[in-house]
C-alpha cells in the first residue's frame, strides 16, 4: 500500500431523478399543506446547528435566512 496518502478511500455516489429518495431538513416554517416528514423535516435553528456540527447533514445553503 502507498504511503503517503491520509485519505485512501473512494467516494460513493448516489444518483437519481431531483428529489427523489430523501427528505430535506429546513428551518423554515411548514407553508399550507407540506406535510412533516414528507416535504421536509421542519427543526428549528438549533437543531439544524447541532445536526451541522455532529457533521451529520451532507451538505446544506442559506436561503432567504433558512437552512
Amino acid at each position: 500500500m502507498s504511503q503517503g496518502r491520509p485519505l485512501d478511500r473512494r467516494p460513493i455516489i448516489i444518483s437519481g431523478p431531483a428529489g427523489i429518495g430523501k427528505v430535506s431538513h429546513t428551518t423554515r416554517g411548514p407553508r399550507p399543506g407540506e406535510v412533516e416528514s414528507i416535504a421536509y423535516f421542519f427543526i428549528n435553528g438549533d437543531t439544524f446547528s447541532a445536526l451541522a456540527s455532529q457533521d451529520l447533514l451532507v451538505e446544506y445553503t442559506t436561503f432567504n435566512g433558512h437552512h
